[in-house]
């Protein structure tokens, strides 16, 4: 279907009606459709999230066994020193001479001798104290003299436990539980660590107790699973009480759940207070009257869990998490880390969505405000703007990884864009052009950012592959500065290739990477640039690396933002200043650098410019390496007969927006089919001079087609281009190998577009 030149003043009014009825049923549905995508996108960032709690988990019950197992081994080996062993039956003996009378204990020496001789032991395992039990469980040695010929130590179950445990012949570590003496003068929790005493006959005679202080040692072991500014690992005990330090205390004490000098260990129950402490809830329970969080009603019942959903914490934050009863230790674990932070780069994804979607649906809405002002309304712009919100509904789901469905609508809304703004030949009115141009402006910025945040994802996941093969660098580099030619200058800066001018060097790399870094690096250059500046491009070579600088005479770069500049999403203050960008390109081109065994780095100094540099290793130059010489399409006679072109494509507005493109050329002539069964049979039925076949069909794949038509006598020779949303340089070439005679990524340039079908039809007869 060919787009009229031009349409008339006088619009029916039922027409409009029905353009804007239609445009806003568009966006109705598009919002609808762009929710449902962003969900699957917060469903992959959830698992990732999990995926990271549950890495953190095992790795700190890991560290605690570890921990367990050496401490219960030094202690086995002090407790088995014959020197200290005869120093405690000494004190025995003594202690039942004076029939266990405390003074008689303290003055003895002994104990004294003990004391001297576990000083310098203490300090080396970093223990606070000791005791030494007989088999009754009576103190008859200690640090200090207070709790000499008493039960002390006992009359706590965790002390009884131990001697239970040491008088079986095992060492035995307790849990936290809070003491009178966990430390000589001093109160709060204690952990004890006790080892059998035996008599040369192997009777059990005493244990020898090294006293922990939980805040020193147990805390620091799961501190080295804490991340970013919330995540906390922690451990409870079967009354939900906190067995380790929280990391939280100065908010615990600022809403008063904690006194100003006390622990958190046993002193904070893991219980939902209904709402966020830090935010001025006041619980409408008392502490005793609470539930226990989501996370410690599931662990408390012995069993394993995770919530990424988000529950409240004992501040009564929301936290996502993940837990474990530890049945071997009798405590629980859990690993949170608050809710806000665990999904920041999903706040950031969706504002960034929500950016853009905005933009176009502000700039289609201006469009047809302007159409109904003047009465212009023109049928190919009211498709474009149609097509712009499809492609929104594509673009929505891109981090679920719909490249293909993506770059297909995008396809139609640059394509239809590059058409309305060539006003010589569709003769479209400067007014609705300059409401069309930040159409094409926002939908080539939304393709930028699709790319680039779905390149970070699949980089991010390991899963983005490189091609690393032998590349010339002087063809690479000169394609770039064509390319970004245009935009130096419209920013009134000057491009300086200082590159030696020979086409020998080769580098091991992706070509398609390698060009995307370097336009990546100039147009920032451009961009970030100031009016009359420039940007230099050299090479040179170093360690059997060949290193490329491109440097710019800017603003440069603080050197407080230096740490940051590589960081996705970071654009370091620029984002109020009017130049486009995302903060990714440069997380993206440090990333591809090392996929490609290269390495990148930057100097920058404020007020006279910066400098980014990369270096990928040499290669000699391939055998079958033929060198390019310049070749210029064939001009197709248009006085010849018309030629016939089939296009075989199910999307009905590609097909739309290619016979819009080929609509005013007299000279051809389109057919089309919607799939590949229908597409083989008009070939050979037809005979078309070309066929356009989209790699992407309902029925078969676009390659299975291209080789049913080359199997056929009345069809082989026809050329074949390929049109497809697969832009990877594998896809291309793959097909290239085939025998297409060109491969054209979707969204297309139509200059480019039309520039290969002339050349393709001009070679036929």
């Amino acid at each position: 279907m060919n787009l009229n030149n031009g349409v008339s003043l006088k619009t029916n009014s039922s027409h409009l009606s029905y353009v804007i009825l239609l445009s806003f049923i568009i966006l109705i549905v598009l919002a609808g459709l762009g929710w449902f995508g962003l969900s699957h996108i917060e469903k992959e960032i959830q698992s990732n999230v999990l995926s990271q709690l549950t890495d953190r988990l095992p790795h700190s019950i890991k560290m605690i066994k570890i921990w367990k197992r050496g401490v219960k081994m030094d202690v086995s080996t002090i407790a088995s020193d014959k020197n200290l062993q005869s120093k405690i039956h000494a004190l025995i003996k003594h202690a039942q001479e004076v029939q266990g009378d405390a003074s008689g204990i303290v003055r003895s020496e002994e104990l004294k001798a003990i004391r001297q001789y576990l000083e310098p032991i203490q300090t080396n395992n970093s223990f606070t104290g000791f005791s030494i039990l007989n088999e009754e469980g009576f103190e008859i040695g200690s640090l200090g003299d207070e709790g000499i010929g008493a039960q002390r130590l006992v009359n706590a179950p965790e002390g009884e436990r131990l001697l239970k445990f040491a008088s079986l012949g095992n060492t035995f570590i307790t849990l936290p539980f809070k003491s009178e003496f966990s430390r000589p003068g001093k109160k709060g929790a204690l952990m004890l660590v006790g080892s059998p005493i035996y008599q040369s006959t192997g009777k059990f005679v005493a244990v020898l107790i090294f006293y922990l202080q939980p805040e020193a040692v147990f805390t620091e072991i799961f501190g080295i699973s804490r991340s970013g500014k919330s995540g906390e690992t922690y451990a409870f005990d079967y009354k939900g009480r906190l067995l380790t330090k929280s990391r939280f205390e100065a908010d615990l004490r600022q809403v008063g759940n904690l006194e100003p000098s006390a622990s958190s260990i046993l002193n904070i129950t893991i219980k939902d207070p209904g709402g966020n402490l830090l935010e001025g809830h006041q619980p409408l329970l008392a502490p005793d009257e609470q539930p226990f969080t989501r996370m410690a009603q599931s662990a408390l019942k012995k069993e394993s869990g995770f919530d990424i959903e988000g529950y409240r914490d004992y501040r009564g934050v929301r936290v996502v998490g993940v837990w474990s009863w530890l049945s071997e230790f009798r405590f629980g674990v859990a690993s949170e880390i608050e809710y806000e932070e665990a999904y920041s780069l999903l706040y950031e994804i969706k504002k960034s969505f929500y950016g853009v979607f905005g933009f176009l649906v502000l700039a289609a809405c201006g469009v047809i405000g302007l159409a109904w002002r003047q009465g212009q309304i023109n049928l190919a712009l009211v498709e474009t703007t149609e097509m712009a919100r499809k492609a929104n509904l594509a673009k929505s789901e891109f981090l679920s990884r719909m490249s293909h469905e993506l770059r297909t609508p995008l396809n139609a809304i640059l394509g239809f864009s590059q058409l309305l703004q060539m006003g010589s030949e569709y003769k479209q009115s400067s007014d609705v052009q300059s409401k069309v141009d930040p159409i094409l402006k926002a939908g080539n910025h939304l393709l930028e950012l699709v790319d680039e945040v779905l390149e970070l994802s699949k980089i991010e996941e390991g899963k983005l592959k490189v091609s690393i093969e032998p590349v010339e660098t002087f063809e690479i580099k000169n394609e770039v500065l064509d390319l970004v030619k245009p935009m130096a200058e419209q920013e009134s800066v000057v491009l300086i290739d200082q590159c030696p001018i020979e086409n020998s060097l080769f580098v091991m790399a992706d070509r398609l990477r390698l060009k995307q870094i370097l336009v990546n690096l100039i147009t920032n250059a451009i961009k970030y640039n100031k009016a009359g500046g420039s940007v230099t491009l050299t090479q040179k070579i170093e360690n059997q690396n060949l290193i490329f600088r491109v440097e710019d005479n800017g603003p440069g770069i603080k050197e407080e933002d230096k740490t940051l500049i590589f960081k996705p999403f970071e654009r370091l203050g620029a984002e109020g200043s009017g130049v486009e960008g995302t903060g990714i390109g440069l997380s993206i081109a440090k990333n591809l650098i090392e996929l490609m065994n290269g390495s990148i780095g930057f100097t920058s100094e404020v007020g006279k410019g910066s400098c980014f540099y990369f270096a990928l290793p040499l290669t000699d130059k391939p055998s079958n390496f033929e060198e390019k010489t310049d070749q210029k399409p064939g001009n197709f006679d248009t006085s010849k007969n018309i030629k016939t072109v089939l296009y075989i494509e199910d999307n009905p507005i590609n097909l739309e927006l290619v016979e819009q493109v080929l609509g005013g050329e007299e000279h051809i002539r389109l057919i089309a089919a919607s799939n590949g069964g229908l597409g083989i049979q008009a070939a050979r039925e037809q005979s078309p001079n070309l066929i356009l076949l989209d790699i992407n069909l309902p029925d078969t794949d676009g390659i299975s087609v291209f080789k049913k038509l080359k199997s056929f006598d009345n069809t082989s020779h026809i050329p074949v281009i390929a049109l497809s949303a697969d832009a990877m340089e594998s896809d291309k070439k793959l097909a290239m190998d085939l025998g297409f005679y060109s491969y054209i990524a979707k969204p297309i340039d139509i200059s480019n577009f039309r520039r290969s079908i002339d050349d393709a039809l001009s070679k036929t007869s």
